[in-house]
């Protein structure tokens, strides 16, 4: 019996095979360091083989997606193998493992593996749930349950297919899904099911996949709902940021504890917004976005660092950043930055800059634009809910959805202002748009 607090990893979209395409761009001209961040990501899984027998954890489960594709890359399987047996064999007990598929690898009728797994790791079938115990020293048995796709698209709720098992509510138990809970923006609806139906069921630990954003959830004393998030990022879109890993999750006699998030990404990808409203001119500020990306690259520790600059704010220079085009631009970041990031790098640099304009004298003015603005002023003092009604019916339906879009990338990932719903983010790019096409945005008389 080993003296420290039982625990389980709750892993999911491994997504192994992953091509990584968003590395190539600036980096396709050096195809050595691309190989280089495309083998360091990979080896993600490594670190939370690690991890597991590290912590001697006393089993894994894996929440679907474990490859990026239904045919699953030959390489990404052996490799997956050679992991799983050496957490059968490589510990002071084999560690189980509990295996789950989803809309990117789902069990297809028919397909033949490219390497036999291992006799700790048990895959769940697809269509019906099923569960299996595992006995965990210091607990008794715990109950796992699950249920893999069939196909690469699954409609049916199977959250409610699992809690319909008849597992003895004496054992701790964990259902492992892959699941969309409440129409997750940005995630096919898949297996769809509410936080209810997560609430009200006698599973202790809903272990989900298919969201990659992380997310922990708690549900009563001992019981948690919980995405994990991806192993590896893959790309700097909102989800992909930041810190990825696993889930540590304890066991107790009385349910679980909280889950504890641990770090097992090799690279890692980063979005970086700079306001350029301070800076003097644009050598000020290619120094302050270097500055921020050298930040970045100290949290990230010995891992690459790959950024996308945005840059935000009104400011004198915006022309000349509107001349210079994003490739110059992210070149000149770059070589400001020097070695700062390693072997990581800046992919792109975008510029959402505006004019740098008097809005009080704008506002002096006494024509059109200066009358809009002041609605608009009036607009921004109503209370949110009346605000959303009036943005929802007059201001969204005139908005191409691929601006909705950027506006909700940006407040997802953490670029928009602190506490800013998207009406009134959409309010201010309303604003910005009227003095831009308006006034022109040149010199003001």
């Amino acid at each position: 019996m080993t003296d420290h607090t039982p625990n389980f990893i709750h892993t999911a979209d491994l997504h192994l095979g992953a091509p990584l395409e968003s590395l190539g761009g600036h980096l396709s001209h050096d195809p050595d360091k691309l190989g280089e961040l495309r083998r360091l990501a990979s080896k993600s899984f490594d670190n939370l083989v690690d991890l597991a027998l590290r912590r001697e954890a006393a089993f894994v489960v894996m929440a679907g997606d474990v490859y990026d594709h239904a045919d699953r890359e030959v390489s990404s399987q052996l490799a997956l193998e050679r992991g799983l047996r050496r957490l059968g064999e490589d510990g002071a007990s084999p560690i189980p493992v509990f295996v789950v598929h989803g809309n990117h690898d789902p069990l297809v009728a028919g397909f033949r593996g490219a390497a036999t797994l291992p006799d700790n790791v048990h895959v769940f079938a697809a269509g019906t749930p099923t569960h299996r115990t595992v006995k965990v020293d210091g607990i008794g048995e715990v109950a796992v349950a699950g249920v893999s796709y069939s196909s690469g698209s699954e409609s049916e709720n199977l959250v409610q297919a699992v809690t319909a098992l008849s597992i003895d509510t004496a054992l701790p138990s964990v259902g492992v899904v892959h699941a969309n809970v409440e129409g997750t923006t940005g995630h096919d609806p898949y297996a769809p099911c509410s936080r209810s139906d997560l609430e009200d069921s006698t599973i202790g630990y809903w272990a989900l996949g298919h969201v990659h954003k992380r997310s922990v959830n708690a549900i009563g004393p001992g019981r948690w709902w919980a995405y994990s998030g991806n192993l590896q990022g893959r790309s700097t879109k909102p989800a992909e940021c930041g810190a990825k890993g696993v889930l540590s999750v304890p066991i107790g006699q009385d349910g679980f504890g909280e889950p504890e998030f641990v770090e097992c990404d090799s690279i890692r990808f980063e979005r970086l917004t700079v306001d350029v409203s301070d800076a003097d001119d644009i050598s000020e500020m290619v120094r302050n976005v270097a500055e921020c990306a050298t930040d970045l690259a100290a949290e990230a520790g010995s891992r690459p660092v790959l950024v996308t600059v945005e840059l935000v704010g009104r400011t004198g220079f915006h022309r000349d950043l509107r001349a210079l085009g994003a490739d110059v631009l992210a070149t000149q970041c770059r070589e400001e930055l020097g070695g700062a990031l390693g072997a990581g790098a800046i992919l792109r640099v975008r510029s959402s800059t505006r004019p740098e304009v008097d809005l009080d004298q704008l506002l002096r003015r006494g024509d059109l634009l200066s009358e809009l603005l002041r609605f608009i002023d009036a607009l921004e003092d109503r209370p949110d809910p009346d605000l959303d009604d009036w943005v929802a019916t007059n201001l969204v339906p005139v908005f191409d959805r691929r601006i909705l879009g950027v506006i909700g990338d940006r407040l997802d990932g953490g670029s928009g202002p602190s506490g800013q719903s998207i009406c009134r983010e959409l309010l201010t790019m309303s604003r910005d748009l009227l003095i831009d096409d308006l006034y022109g945005g040149g010199e003001q008389p």
